[in-house]
């Protein structure tokens, strides 16, 4: 059998042609590959610390899995850390999301509401203000403790250098987003009626 011999007028055309079906499966085995490492990689979440794990003044001997935070920057930087569906509660200043487990306004960091408060157990308080001895008492009998951040936790990072020993590292992807995100997703919420 015998090929027979292309026209020299056409022998670029197919040349191209073949040039641009190389590029093309190229890609596609490029992005096939990006497509399941990224496909492996979304979900990835926060590796667990071995508890017990002292943060300040308190120590937690298993994970928080409800959170109540009462200052608008830990809440932003506990979102950011996805952890947003163990928030049962928030400062009166701070906009609640969908993925919040309980859509509540806890008062402020300088005049909590202990009642609603109260109303909990099992959970971790974070705020940035002191607790009087009395409510500290009434915190601890329903089994509530109390993380209370001073400045010298807020860094350079806000308070994830602090909150990161709770949760365990955060991923790579958040540390440059978040770095640019909270600071301008706070100035734009709006307290919650």
């Amino acid at each position: 059998m015998r090929i027979p011999k292309l026209n020299p007028k056409y022998r670029w055309l197919v040349i191209c042609i073949c040039m641009l079906v190389a590029l093309i499966v190229l890609f596609i085995l490029v992005g096939m590959r990006f497509f399941t490492q990224t496909e492996l990689e979304p979900q990835r979440r926060l590796e667990a610390p071995d508890y017990p794990v002292v943060v300040g003044s308190l120590t937690l001997e298993e994970k928080p899995e409800n959170i109540i935070s009462l200052d608008d920057t830990v809440t932003q930087t506990l979102i950011d850390l996805k952890l947003e569906d163990c928030i049962l509660g928030v400062g009166d200043d701070t906009q609640t999301t969908d993925g919040m487990k309980a859509q509540n306004h806890l008062g402020t960091p300088h005049d909590p509401d202990f009642n609603a408060i109260l109303s909990f157990s099992d959970a971790l308080l974070i705020t940035t203000e002191s607790i009087p001895a009395g409510e500290m008492g009434q915190l601890s009998a329903q089994n509530i403790r109390v993380l209370v951040l001073t400045q010298a936790d807020q860094g350079d990072d806000g308070y994830y250098s602090t909150l990161v020993k709770l949760w365990g590292n955060y991923p790579d992807e958040l540390e440059e987003e978040t770095a640019s995100s909270t600071e301008s997703n706070l100035s734009q919420a709006e307290p919650a009626a």
